[in-house]
């Protein structure tokens, strides 16, 4: 079986891996709403290169929307579906991978290539942290959002709700994974978290 390729979203956030409160919506008629994520905006850091981990996260309180100008490194974010048919919400693949890894192709994934060189001996974790900020600043997207679309799904192709506008979307966070058949999605920040 092929690989199931994934497509970084262009968003200029990740879903924080250490900040785990991917949370799901659901309205009265227990259809999902929406998902709440914490989002690491790296470039509310400005040029500091931080490690980006959270050394003690709290729950997030409800979602509201950002005030202008209230911007933070961590801050909540609701992503809302257009044209949802399916969804499931998965554990962690293990304390190690949230997915797991062997099954997907990455090589979409632009800091793919930063680690690679940092497992090769190649470059140490400030090169990586570097090229992380680099390609935000240089494209104005995350290098890795842990938001794809899985190109080759075969729970796409098993689907005929929808049509050929449908696609499907993972999100990735560190204790569970939401999957969605949906024609899109987009995403509102909110308070810092």
């Amino acid at each position: 079986m092929d690989k199931l390729k994934l497509k970084p979203a262009k968003i200029p956030w990740s879903i924080a891996a250490s900040a785990s409160f991917l949370t799901t919506h659901f309205d009265e008629k227990g259809s999902l709403q929406h998902l709440t994520v914490v989002g690491n905006f790296w470039m509310h850091a400005g040029d500091q290169l931080s490690a980006g981990h959270v050394e003690v996260a709290a729950e997030p309180e409800a979602f509201r929307p950002a005030m202008p100008n209230e911007k933070a490194l961590y801050q909540l974010v609701r992503i809302t579906f257009t044209g949802l048919i399916e969804w499931i919400c998965n554990p962690a693949y293990s304390e190690s991978e949230s997915i797991q890894e062997s099954k997907y192709d990455k090589s979409l994934v632009p800091i793919r290539q930063a680690y690679e060189k940092w497992r090769a001996g190649i470059w140490n974790m400030p090169d990586v942290q570097r090229f992380k900020m680099d390609y935000l600043k240089d494209t104005g997207f995350d290098s890795s959002p842990r938001i794809y679309e899985v190109l080759n799904s075969p729970w796409l192709e098993a689907s005929v709700a929808g049509g050929n506008e449908l696609k499907h979307f993972m999100f990735v966070g560190d204790e569970s994974v939401v999957e969605v058949l949906a024609k899109g999605w987009h995403w509102e920040l909110g308070q810092p978290a």
